[in-house]
């Protein structure tokens, strides 16, 4: 991969399709302009002109991009020059490169080409490099050729590979596939309900942009529905089309999920419409979550996530390592697939101390109970179902109070907390870049501290209250770190 490579050329026509679509917008309002003001022929010929123009200067652009923008990896480096009028030139170490990501776009699978993403540690939400539309040899060869620069002289898989640049796959050790059944329960237990729910704004907004929507249409639907339907039965179906439709982007997304790993990396893939295979070293694995939805947690199943730098802070940016696990298969799966974490799934969390309880459920009700009070003193008649707060606070502190838990086996730390899902996620030493113990004056007198730490990836994980000699041990168990492991 020393000799700049181009883009598949199918780029040219990508790179065309996309300019037409952004300039569809102008062009059209271009046309109409010309037509009401001049009329007539002239007008045609103006628009035309116009168009002839903006055309031929998208068509010029696509092909001098496609031209100039070459990708090669050269002393650890991956570099690629881009830019039809001015260059930008791109390198990132091998060593900064946390994933590479092929996807399959309808289009894409039409063509026979893949797009290639490489992911860093940069927190950006864009991928640091993208490669639109590259034959599926090239895509393998470009990886092959970051994945052995990654690789150390002592990996065993090093060892055992070809060197005589035949194309061949690794050899996965292990690989498990999502059967139709379990992705089916997982749609119908997946919880994006409220996702779908919450997309129905941002929708009506972009249909009142298109429509423009005024007050007597929406009293008329209103009006139509409920002639159709009683209000429950309206309710009921808005839930049921909503619920229907979280099952099948369930579906989509997770369809034909396969993951598979090697001697130094995991393989994920998966997707319908589109499809996406990602190959992430698992030394780069920043921490390993545990998700039980509301829905899941009393069949006793999970969501299995991992965490990479490559992939931003935000909860919905960690890859799904399998959709829908049994939660006692969950060590049997780790020690497959992500050995690291496999003797800390079997280890048993420790609840909080006891005497935190009146800290997280007692001290927070104060604020539902002026809640409360406000609500009926500001509305006399139905103020007063507003003190059903005071009791769904306890219950709920006491809820998270009883899911709090810890645990530490080896260099592995694991932490439980529960929002509404109940979260566990394990992190090695070797991915915290910080380590923090604090507390106040209050949390001092009664033995109680908290312990905080941040990952690569920029998400901080703290448990509070806990024993201040745990703190202690946790914070002297994971610092110092061992030389050479850092990821």
């Amino acid at each position: 991969m020393n000799n700049p490579q181009r883009l598949h050329p199918i780029t040219i026509l990508f790179t065309i399709v996309g300019n037409l679509k952004e300039m569809v917008i102008p062009l059209l309002v271009y046309a109409g302009f010309n037509l009401f003001n001049r009329g007539g022929g002239q007008a045609l010929i103006w628009i035309a002109a116009g168009a002839g123009l903006v055309i031929s200067f998208i068509l010029i652009q696509a092909v001098l991009r496609w031209y100039r923008q070459v990708y090669f990896v050269e002393n650890d480096e991956f570099r690629m020059e881009r830019g039809a009028w001015l260059k930008k030139k791109i390198y990132i170490p091998v060593e900064r490169i946390q994933s590479v990501d092929d996807v399959e776009s309808i289009w894409h699978r039409l063509f026979g080409v893949v797009q290639v993403r490489i992911e860093t540690a940069s927190g950006q939400e864009e991928s640091e490099a993208v490669l639109e539309a590259v034959s599926r040899p090239a895509a393998d060869r470009l990886k092959r050729a970051l994945i052995q620069r990654k690789r150390s002289p002592t990996d065993p898989i090093e060892a055992d590979s070809p060197d005589d640049g035949t194309e061949t796959e690794p050899t996965p050790l292990d690989a498990e596939k999502l059967r139709f059944g379990t992705l089916l329960l997982s749609g119908l237990t997946s919880g994006r309900l409220g996702v779908v729910l919450a997309l129905l704004g941002p929708a009506l907004s972009i249909a009142d942009d298109f429509f423009q929507i005024n007050e007597g249409m929406v009293r008329e639907a209103y009006l139509w529905a409920i002639g159709m339907l009683s209000v429950g039965w309206l309710l009921f179906a808005i839930l049921l089309i909503a619920w229907v439709i979280s099952i099948l982007s369930t579906l989509i997304q997770d369809y034909r999920f396969t993951i598979s790993r090697d001697h130094t990396h995991l393989m994920i893939q998966r997707g319908l419409l589109e499809r996406r295979r990602t190959l992430i070293p698992l030394r780069r694995i920043q921490a390993v979550h545990i998700v039980e939805n509301m829905a899941r947690q009393p069949l006793g199943y999970v969501t299995l996530r991992i965490e990479s730098a490559g992939y931003g802070a935000a909860e919905d940016q960690r890859l799904i390592a399998f959709p829908l696990l049994k939660r006692s298969q969950v060590p049997e799966y780790l020690d497959r697939f992500l050995p690291e974490f496999a003797e800390s799934a079997r280890a048993s969390l420790q609840p909080v101390p006891r005497r935190v309880w009146k800290r997280m459920v007692l001290y927070p009700l104060p604020l539902p109970i002026l809640l409360a009070a406000g609500l009926t003193w500001a509305f006399p008649l139905w103020g007063f179902w507003g003190w059903l707060l005071v009791p769904l606070a306890f219950v709920y502190n006491h809820w998270r109070f009883r899911d709090a838990g810890w645990a530490m086996t080896g260099r592995v730390v694991a932490l439980r907390h529960r929002r509404f899902n109940r979260v566990t996620t394990w992190i090695p030493g070797r991915a915290m870049q910080c380590r923090t113990r604090c507390h106040t004056l209050l949390s001092r007198r009664v033995g109680l501290a908290s312990f905080r730490t941040v990952l690569a990836s920029g998400n901080r994980y703290e448990s509070n209250w806990l024993d201040e000699k745990d703190v202690n041990c946790i914070a002297q168990r994971m610092d110092p770190e061992p030389e050479g492991t850092s990821a």
